[in-house]
């Protein structure tokens, strides 16, 4: 089961999502059966800012969900995002959503 995490943003009355995939999502995924999140799962996020998507391990998804449920969500979220890197050369960018055609 994915873990989901929101924060306050970076923008006034925005949220930040985090979605943390564990094994059993990304064998589904590599089936081709996509993670599907439906904003009704959401409840009181309002409007949405930054949305990240990470892997983390079985026992990663423990713990992260353990710190969440102890209040301590920045702990969470920095060990799900630990090894962000702006890498350009891989596709990160700065320009919004690119058109394919």
């Amino acid at each position: 089961m994915p873990l989901i995490l929101t924060k306050p943003g970076e923008e006034p009355g925005y949220r930040d999502l985090l979605i943390v995939l564990g094994p059993e999502n990304i064998e589904r995924i590599k089936e081709k059966d996509p993670f599907q999140l439906d904003h009704t799962d959401l409840p009181g996020v309002g409007r949405l800012g930054v949305i990240q998507i990470s892997y983390a391990s079985d026992a990663e998804m423990t713990q992260m969900s353990q710190l969440a449920r102890q209040g301590k969500l920045e702990e969470a979220v920095k060990l799900a995002t630990a090894g962000w890197k702006y890498r350009p050369e891989r596709g990160d960018h700065d320009l919004g959503p690119q058109k394919l055609a």
